[in-house]
C-alpha cells in the first residue's frame, strides 16, 4: 500500500462501534487512503494484494479489525475481539436470543451449510441502507463471528477474501 502522510491521531478505539455502514469514521466504500485517513492510522495488508480482494489491519487500534479492501474500496470489515461491539453494543459472546431481542424482525437467520451453527443478519429498514448488512455467526447459541459491509461482501462466510485464479 502506497504510504498515507499526515494522519493525525488514530480514530479506532476500545470504544468504537460496528455499524451498517462502516467502523466509526471509516465507511464502506471508502478508497484504501481514504479509510486510512479516517482511522488516523497505516493499514498492513495481512493478504497479498491484488485488484479484487485483500484484508488489512490497522497498525494503531484495537487488536481484532481486519478490514477488506476490494476493487480498491472498504467493503467488509471483520471484528475479532468481545471488545468491539455494534452501536447497539451487539458483539461476540452474546447469544442468539439476545440479539434476536436487540433487533427482533430486522434479524434473518439462516443455518450455516456445514450445520455448525447459525448465520443471523441483521436487515437495514432504510432504503438507503439496504444494500449493508451487519452479521452474526454462532455456534448454535454463542455469537462466535461478527462483521460488517456491503453486498455482496458482507454474505461472504469465509474469514478470508475468495482465492482469486489467474
Amino acid at each position: 500500500m502506497p504510504p498515507v502522510e499526515d494522519l493525525g491521531s488514530p480514530t479506532l478505539t476500545d470504544s468504537s462501534s460496528l455499524s451498517t455502514v462502516g467502523l466509526d469514521q471509516v465507511l464502506f466504500g471508502q478508497t484504501a487512503y481514504q479509510a486510512q485517513r479516517a482511522a488516523g492510522t497505516r493499514f498492513t495488508p495481512i493478504t497479498p494484494i491484488n485488484d479484487v480482494c485483500y484484508q488489512a489491519t490497522p497498525d494503531n487500534g484495537p487488536e481484532g479489525i481486519t478490514f477488506w479492501i476490494t476493487d480498491g474500496t472498504v467493503e467488509r470489515i471483520d471484528i475479532d475481539t468481545p471488545d468491539l461491539t455494534t452501536r447497539s453494543g451487539a458483539g461476540l459472546g452474546n447469544t442468539e436470543v439476545r440479539i434476536n431481542e436487540m433487533f427482533g424482525e430486522r434479524i434473518v437467520t439462516t443455518p450455516l451449510p456445514d450445520g455448525s451453527g447459525n448465520l443471523l443478519a441483521y436487515v437495514p429498514q432504510d432504503e438507503s441502507d439496504k444494500e449493508f448488512r451487519v452479521m452474526f455467526v454462532s455456534d448454535g447459541d454463542t455469537i462466535v463471528r461478527l462483521w460488517s459491509g456491503r453486498l455482496p461482501w458482507a454474505e461472504v462466510l469465509s474469514a478470508g477474501c475468495p482465492a482469486v485464479s489467474g
